[in-house]
């Protein structure tokens, strides 16, 4: 992945350990006295480091999202869902959290979206499908990004990671996506949009689920 420098995965280890100790300390107050005894803040930062610096260095993977999706949505805005889903995954991936992990976690924040909020994601859906570059996609797509964070809040997002994973490994997850998201949204999601627009094979499969969206939205 490329260097920039609002990504996590570009810090050293005291950078990191700066940018992820407010939310370590937020995260802390979620867990049980038991639990807290097993887990220091030194070693949260190297965890953190450890799968921040393998993410980096892989490939991602990209399957169909249609599967995370609920049945009891109208086309439209399982079309939409479809879209979020798409984009959630290769966020949670470009955190550090595995395929299959990104996927569980996704389909349980998929959970806290309803018709009427999916629907009203329709204008994002089709920003991205009327983008005329990479570059412009990668920006819709964080757009897209950003206004469901902006409905259903950060919380819900690491919330998520929750229902899917351990204890140490959810901390672990939810600091780092706490410490990016937060990063991201300070500067208007620039690392993110430079990663996307060299994702070709990820933007554009969203894209083309996009164009589907649009379709049975109208």
């Amino acid at each position: 992945m490329k260097s920039t420098p609002d990504a996590l995965w570009t810090l050293s280890r005291d950078e990191l350990s700066m940018a992820l100790e407010p939310h370590y300390l937020n995260m802390r107050e979620l867990l049980s006295d038991s639990e807290r005894k097993q887990i220091t803040f030194n070693q949260a930062v190297d965890s953190a480091y450890d799968r921040l610096r393998h993410a980096a260095a892989r490939n991602f993977t990209f399957t169909q999202a249609s599967a995370l999706v609920r049945n009891d949505l109208s086309p439209c805005a399982f079309a939409v869902a479809v879209v979020v889903a798409d984009s959630f995954i290769i966020l949670f991936q470009f955190c550090g959290i595995n395929q299959a992990q990104a996927r569980a976690a996704t389909r349980a924040l998929l959970q806290e979206l309803g018709e009427e909020t999916l629907r009203g994601l329709r204008a994002n859906i089709h920003d991205i499908v009327n983008a005329t570059s990479s570059y412009q996609q990668a920006v819709e797509i964080w757009k897209l990004l950003s206004s469901v964070s902006n409905v259903i809040g950060i919380s819900s997002i690491v919330t998520a990671l929750t229902r899917t994973m351990h204890w140490y490994d959810w901390t672990i997850s939810a600091i780092i996506i706490a410490a990016q998201l937060t990063a991201w949204f300070a500067s208007d999601g620039a690392a993110l949009i430079a990663e996307l627009a060299l994702e070709s094979v990820y933007v554009g499969q969203l894209v083309a689920d996009a164009i589907t969206a649009a379709e049975q939205c109208g």
